[in-house]
């Protein structure tokens, strides 16, 4: 759902930041079917299925993010998507490590309202001693809010590497669209110092939320804290 209203906001804001949605037919997509197969898997073991043995479902929910990394392997060429790489990545390993479900941290369900049904496969489910938690659905959309729900840091990444895309494809003015002028750049050695530092310490700036993820994670008002992190760091960079 986070991708979704991502995606949504991303294609409103292209024709307001001076971008062409027409762009897109020019686009060239490759293994398309992979993306079709991982969706298809996806709603097979969450809404077809859900019901059927947790073992195999299991282990089609993670065939489903070996088709959407065949997809997103093939789709390399397009600006920004090594961000969607990333974040499908994170959640890929979380999932792989938990025995084909997404964890989820109990405060972060509490706050987005979801209760767990007995009987039915779930991507994302609450495990006993989850493994890789910090990568997780640990933050919530709380309960009372529109797509009230819970995600991870990949899905952040997902929804953020998915927007950089459209607005670069569709050349908005959000987006660098002029390579040969940030080539030209790099020739200044004062530029190459400044852009480096600052690059630096954006990154320093996100490995401290990263670091300090798993020690929120299960103490009260976990998920709210851990959201509102997030908000201010995307604010502040």
């Amino acid at each position: 759902m986070l991708l979704v209203a991502a995606l949504v906001v991303a294609v409103v804001t292209v024709p307001l930041a001076g971008g062409r949605l027409s762009a897109l037919a020019d686009l060239t997509i490759r293994r398309a079917w992979a993306l079709g197969i991982a969706l298809g898997l996806q709603v097979a073991v969450v809404y077809v299925w859900p019901e059927g043995s947790p073992g195999p479902l299991a282990a089609v929910h993670v065939a489903s993010y070996v088709a959407a990394g065949w997809f997103v392997i093939a789709n390399s060429h397009i600006p920004g998507w090594w961000l969607v790489g990333l974040g499908g990545l994170m959640n890929f390993a979380a999932i792989a490590a938990n025995a084909g479900v997404m964890p989820a941290s109990r405060g972060a369900v509490a706050a987005a309202g979801l209760s767990d049904m007995p009987g039915r496969f779930a991507n994302s489910a609450v495990v006993t001693e989850p493994r890789l938690a910090w990568l997780g659905d640990i933050f919530a959309v709380p309960a009372g809010w529109p797509l009230a729900n819970v995600f991870s840091v990949g899905d952040v990444c997902l929804a953020a590497g998915a927007a950089v895309a459209l607005h670069a494809v569709c050349r908005s003015r959000l987006s660098a669209t002029g390579a040969g002028e940030f080539t030209g750049l790099l020739a200044h050695r004062q530029f190459v110092a400044v852009w480096g530092a600052d690059a630096g310490s954006g990154l320093a700036q996100w490995a401290y939320v990263l670091a300090i993820a798993p020690v929120l994670v299960g103490r009260a008002g976990a998920a709210h804290a851990l959201a509102a992190l997030m908000v201010v760091q995307a604010g502040s960079g």
